[in-house]
């Protein structure tokens, strides 16, 4: 499966794209103690987070394990609104945003 990065605020567009390894549910506490080093927020971010949104640090984390990370040479403008929950793609749509971004060249800490 693969994960489109979308730039959300006033630009709204994508941004690269990684491999969706594996998916795992977990605490907090628990991710922390197990990925912190590998995680794309620090720690104190997390739990921050954890607490501005109140009982966070009781509900499982959604924790998606990525490889081949790719930042677009150019962000592609995507015409939808995207929430926090995402969009599905089916291959046209991905294949209609890959062929405007042409060549990826910059391959990002996998």
């Amino acid at each position: 499966m693969k994960l489109l990065f979308y730039a959300s605020g006033g630009s709204k567009t994508i941004v690269g794209e990684a491999l969706v390894e594996k998916l795992e549910f977990m605490p907090l506490k628990e991710a922390l103690q197990r990925y912190s080093d590998k995680m794309f927020i620090t720690k104190e971010e997390a739990l921050e987070y954890a607490q501005r949104f109140g009982n966070r640090k009781e509900k499982d984390l959604l924790l998606l394990h990525l490889s081949n990370m790719l930042k677009y040479p150019k962000q592609i403008a995507y015409s939808k609104p995207i929430t926090m929950a995402g969009q599905y793609l089916d291959k046209n749509g991905y294949m209609s945003i890959v062929n405007r971004v042409g060549p990826c060249v910059e391959e990002l800490g996998n």
